[in-house]
């Protein structure tokens, strides 16, 4: 499957928005909110691993795969708004913050240069969000953790390819598994590491890479099995938003709720179907389209603010967020 997928840019707009939601803890009636939305970045990162392994898997078939030209790509796409946000958090770190705060926060800034800061958080911080959410850069550790797996996956597939490729599929299955029992494990002994740590967070990816897989192979799904199956997914992703909170064992088995809900729609939905209109409509897409810049530019705003103004205000969190588009 070759073609541009809407409704995967759609489902990029709602896991983003369920991030900041969650970050924000905006009240939108009786108190609701969206407990659960740090789902958002389980989602991300089983798109991301379906998204780059498409492309990997398409010109490794084409023999045009180079690491060199992948990892370019990776740079131009990332390095320009994360440069600005890292400059633009210095200049208000420094106005703004004490010296210990003004220590850490460059502290983060250098080891999410080298892509590493999911280690400095893990090392340096609570396993909930209410105990970082003033530090400008703690989501950089999902990035963090993204790149240290783009910089495995590459040399995995092209080494596989070459000297056992019967065995990628299993061993991507072996290290899932492997990851998957380890995070449940480490999430229910209170490991923070479970949290911010490639190995409990590398299933996730592999699951969208699986979803590259079935896709390659041409399984025809009838009408009938992809409507219901890619609204399901859907209504799990959602489910996951709206129930889960900080105090459960995530990541770990009941986190297969939303990483399941977005293999079904990944796997399932395509232009045949109702949800792929739904989830395929301007607005979504093109929130999708910048949902990177959105998720980079939200926490420093959400920090800056809480170290300058009263930021509890329904409205003016609502504001902010539309600041933000």
């Amino acid at each position: 499957m070759n073609y541009y997928r809407k409704d995967i840019d759609g489902l990029r707009a709602i896991a983003v928005y369920a991030v900041i939601f969650f970050h924000f803890k905006i009240d939108f009636f009786n108190g609701f909110k969206f407990n659960g939305g740090f789902v958002g970045v389980d989602v991300f990162f089983v798109i991301s691993g379906f998204l780059i392994s498409s492309i990997i898997f398409s010109e490794v078939q084409k023999k045009n795969f180079s690491i060199k030209n992948f990892y370019n790509r990776r740079a131009r796409r990332i390095l320009p708004i994360f440069l600005l946000v890292g400059f633009l958090s210095s200049i208000f770190s420094f106005n703004l913050f004490l010296p210990g705060d003004l220590l850490e926060f460059s502290q983060s800034l250098m080891s999410s240069i080298f892509f590493s800061s999911n280690f400095f958080f893990w090392q340096n911080t609570g396993f909930y969000f209410a105990e970082n959410e003033l530090k400008p850069l703690i989501h950089t550790w999902s990035l963090s953790v993204e790149e240290q797996f783009y910089i495995i996956f590459p040399i995995f597939i092209l080494i596989g390819l070459r000297y056992f490729k019967k065995l990628i599929l299993p061993l991507l299955l072996f290290v899932l598994i492997v990851s998957l029992v380890l995070a449940e494990i480490e999430s229910n002994d209170g490991s923070s590491g479970s949290f911010f740590l490639l190995p409990t967070r590398a299933w996730e990816l592999i699951s969208g890479i699986l979803c590259t897989v079935i896709l390659k192979n041409n399984v025809y799904f009838p009408r009938l099995v992809k409507e219901p199956l890619s609204f399901i997914g859907l209504a799990l992703i959602i489910l996951s938003i709206v129930f889960f909170n900080e105090r459960m064992t995530h990541p770990g088995l009941i986190t297969l709720i939303p990483v399941i809900g977005t293999m079904l729609i990944i796997i399932f939905n395509d232009k045949s179907t109702l949800l792929y209109k739904l989830l395929g409509n301007k607005f979504l897409v093109f929130n999708g389209l910048i949902s990177y810049s959105l998720y980079m530019w939200h926490q420093p705003i959400i920090s800056f603010l809480g170290h300058t103004v009263e930021f509890n205000s329904f409205l003016n969190k609502i504001y902010i967020i539309f600041f933000l588009i």
